[in-house]
């Protein structure tokens, strides 16, 4: 009793202990945020080094087993093959990751740089020649104002923009210039030290999953380290399944996009299929996110392209949505799409883009948890686990231990008995 006490007791104080902890942070919440923002800046190439390895295990994977086999005859023992093998998969998938990147930029940066410089040539044009287009339109009087009125507003609008967004952007180049090289250079610092991070990662990979079994082993019961094991290989197949399905279909999109807008001789074609293809990692709002300031551009060189676009984009989404997607992705997540569009609300509003890009396969994660948990409860009650069973459930009846359906389902076996009987009646009139 007294131990039992002193738990309680314990359990209190804990409680007290933490809300006093969050109303401290959330005071000083200032320095808690210049402190995460210390902390992340220094744990930067760390972080590029786990996700590259996260990325490129799967090719290591590929790879050492068939370079393992290949090496077993011709080395002294299995030992160096397994080594060597290994090395040579790491070499290798560092060397893919570090291709495919190499081939992207060049063959996107200089198209992509030409577009970009071509669009801000032509803004002023295209913004004046769209205002004389609206203006040139022969409507009834009453709609002719509204219609100058906001023709005047549209364009003053892209005026501003150009004059102070942009123009002050070729103004003070030389800061944004100072700046950005410095940024790039930090970039790549980050990226050559993640790189070393992911080598040592993917080759280390091994003993850190045994030492973190040993961990777990060594904190919880087995059975609670067996489910937390059982939960972490689900969330790491949601999570390599739902990434690299995501990229791979993103990329697929793209290129198809890229093809189809120069099939129809569309205006800035790489760098709208470029941002087609990288907001369409984002789930269900991806294709908006892309589609619209895509759109706004081909208004101001063609209107009727962009109506040409508006369609293209709707039925290349449709295809995405029905045929290329799922065969790619399958169903890695088991989410219904209100708890899609939840966890994209959330996610991408505590996390901004990477939220929203994660926010899928993190929740199916922890709705797998809190499956298990309530599965789990029901086993011991003795209750179904399907959830159609609770369908038509009205409440539960504990004197005769049977849950009570509602009315249509009574009805429904109302019916079925007296058919059942109906039945039976007949076939004891039935002569012999």
């Amino acid at each position: 009793m007294e131990n039992r006490n002193f738990k309680n007791l314990l359990a209190v104080f804990g409680l007290i202990a933490a809300c006093i902890s969050f109303y401290f942070l959330l005071l000083r919440s200032d320095w808690v945020v210049g402190a995460w923002n210390t902390a992340w800046s220094i744990l930067t190439p760390i972080v590029y080094g786990v996700v590259m390895a996260y990325l490129l295990n799967p090719i290591m994977k590929f790879v050492q087993p068939k370079v393992t086999d290949g090496l077993t005859g011709m080395l002294k023992s299995d030992e160096r093959a397994k080594r060597w093998g290994k090395g040579v998969a790491i070499a290798a998938s560092i060397l893919f990751g570090i291709a495919v990147i190499t081939v992207i930029c060049l063959m996107i940066i200089p198209e992509l740089s030409q577009s970009i410089a071509g669009m801000v040539k032509a803004l002023p044009d295209q913004i004046t020649e769209f205002g004389e287009r609206l203006e040139n339109l022969r409507v009834d009087e009453q709609f002719q104002q509204y219609l100058d009125t906001f023709t005047e507003s549209v364009v003053e609008f892209l005026r501003n923009f150009y004059n102070n967004g942009l123009l002050n952007l070729v103004s003070n180049f030389a800061g944004y210039l100072a700046t950005g090289v410095i940024g790039v250079f930090k970039f790549v610092f980050n990226f050559f030290i993640g790189i070393m991070v992911a080598i040592f990662a993917l080759s280390a990979k091994e003993t850190f999953i045994a030492q973190s079994k040993k961990l777990l082993y060594a904190v919880f019961k087995p059975e609670h380290a067996n489910n937390i094991l059982d939960t972490m290989r689900h969330g790491h197949r949601i999570f390599g399944g739902f990434l690299l399905g995501k990229i791979i279909d993103s990329i697929i999109i793209g290129i198809i996009c890229y093809v189809c807008m120069l099939l129809m001789k569309q205006p800035y074609a790489l760098l709208i299929s470029i941002f087609v293809g990288v907001t369409n990692i984002v789930p269900i709002f991806g294709p908006f996110i892309g589609a619209i300031p895509s759109t706004i551009l081909i208004v101001l060189v063609d209107p009727l392209k962009a109506v040409y676009f508006v369609i293209f984009i709707l039925i290349l989404q449709q295809v995405d949505g029905n045929i290329i997607g799922p065969k790619i992705l399958g169903d890695t997540t088991g989410l219904d799409e209100f708890w899609v569009i939840v966890a994209l609300m959330l996610c991408g509003g505590l996390w901004g883009l990477t939220g929203m890009i994660i926010g899928v396969p993190l929740f199916a994660t922890l709705y797998y948890i809190v499956k298990r948990v309530v599965e789990r409860i029901l086993r011991k009650k003795e209750f179904p686990l399907e959830t159609e069973a609770y369908r038509n459930v009205d409440c539960y009846d504990r004197s005769s231990g049977k849950f009570v359906m509602g009315i249509d389902e009574t009805l429904a076996q109302e019916k079925r008995e007296y058919q059942e009987k109906k039945k039976s009646r007949k076939k004891k009139q039935e002569p012999k």
